[in-house]
């Protein structure tokens, strides 16, 4: 008997923490997640693009997952796609009635995204940050210049145009002088001049002065990164570029924003040029664009004010560019992490329920072993003729040893619900 008692205090515990560890590893293990987010512009009706962001989620983490064989439903439409090895797709919508989208993304009987957009118009357009093509120019010669896309590409070529008076458009009245940038050649416009500009340093500065002497100056915006669109042509139905990207991009971002909405959207792959950029053909599908529009390109599927550069398609309407952020309309993931959460809080359930019978039932024995040592230090001491000590005697050491084995088991088992708490909580 007193064997198995000994057995039992050292079984009870290591048996717990065993069947605690499996249940752990086998059941109670974060698993890898997917889902996907869709973003957009407002959802008020005519033609508008979505872009997916299919996103894995492990140990907390979160990075972008190709996808194929996706269905992107929008109410009763099924729509095929898919996600690129960054983890990014469009699906150009056909035209929508007003009002908000039921959406849904499924792969084969898995739903990754479910829910219903509704972004006004208004309150998207309130996101738009301006970026101004007119140049904040000194002198004394009335020119006014607009610069194409709101900024210059480093070692790119720009366009520069300048609003001249009728008497100084002849060739050699006026004299352009670049610091930090050339330029390249002039040709008559409607309205003056186009200069084609290249600069060579992140600090530009053009001069332009007349045959009497009078100048005029104006700093030129320059970017050490970003796409460039150029040949670009807009016909019935369809937008053609050709992007340069300043770096060795795989991809360049695109998408024509009007007044309404985000029309069309495309992610290019670009090929590498050998001098540290890149370069591809855009063809994009129109339908629906009401101007003035802008065509925005980056090497980020989110558009920033930073890294985007706004084309205006009807410069004559609108000079100036302006970059929209996407809203977003559904995220996937966050009903999935709810999904997983309450999925590990049962199950860790579970894995507590059983330490914690573990830890009553080695209490008792312990208690148990307390008390059998106590009753055989009495007998030792009546044995010895100590009776008068006795009963101080034994529950002092009773109490020191019942003490010490509570609290190494206390600390056991709350190392193990550490590790429950760190398990539900990460």
């Amino acid at each position: 008997m007193g064997q198995a008692r000994a057995a039992a205090y050292l079984v009870v515990p290591a048996v717990t923490l065993a069947v605690a560890v499996a249940l752990l590893l086998a059941f109670a293990t974060p698993r890898t997640l997917i889902a996907v987010r869709l973003w957009g512009g407002p959802t008020e009706g005519g033609h508008q693009a979505v872009r997916l962001q299919c996103v894995r989620r492990a140990v907390g983490v979160e990075d972008g997952v190709p996808l194929g064989d996706l269905v992107l439903r929008v109410g009763s439409t099924d729509l095929p796609c898919s996600c690129d090895e960054r983890g990014y797709g469009e699906v150009q919508l056909g035209q929508q009635g007003p009002g908000p989208l039921a959406l849904q993304v499924r792969q084969h009987q898995r739903t990754l995204a479910e829910g219903v957009a509704q972004v006004p118009a208004g309150e998207w357009l309130a996101g738009a940050t301006r970026i101004p093509a007119r140049l904040q120019a000194s002198g004394s010669l009335p020119l006014r210049a607009e610069l194409v896309g709101g900024a210059l590409l480093l070692e790119r070529q720009g366009l520069l145009r300048l609003q001249v008076p009728e008497e100084l458009r002849a060739p050699g009245k006026l004299r352009f002088e670049g610091h930090g940038v050339e330029v390249l050649e002039q040709e008559r416009s409607p309205l003056g001049l186009q200069v084609r500009l290249r600069p060579t340093f992140f600090t530009a500065q053009l001069t332009v002065k007349d045959a009497e002497g009078a100048g005029w100056e104006a700093a030129l915006p320059v970017r050490m990164s970003g796409v460039a669109a150029e040949q670009l042509q807009l016909t019935a139905g369809e937008l053609q570029a050709h992007l340069r990207s300043s770096t060795a991009s795989p991809f360049a971002y695109v998408q024509v924003q009007d007044q309404r909405g985000r029309r069309a959207a495309q992610a290019v792959r670009l090929t590498p040029d050998g001098r540290g950029g890149a370069h591809g053909p855009l063809r994009l599908a129109l339908a629906g664009l009401e101007p003035p529009a802008w065509l925005l390109t980056s090497t980020s599927p989110q558009p920033s004010l930073e890294g985007a550069i706004a084309w205006p398609l009807h410069p004559g309407e609108a000079p100036d560019g302006r970059v929209i952020p996407d809203r977003l309309w559904v995220d996937g993931m966050g009903p999935t992490l709810q999904q997983e959460s309450g999925r590990l809080r049962r199950r860790l359930g579970a894995v507590g329920v059983v330490v914690l019978l573990g830890a009553v039932a080695e209490a008792l024995l312990l208690f148990d072993r307390v008390r059998a040592s106590r009753d055989a230090f009495r007998r030792h001491l009546e044995r010895a003729g100590e009776e008068g000590d006795e009963q101080q005697l034994t529950e002092a050491h009773g109490g020191l040893r019942f003490a010490v084995a509570a609290a190494l088991v206390l600390f056991g088992f709350a190392v193990i619900g550490a590790l429950l708490v760190a398990r539900l909580e990460g």
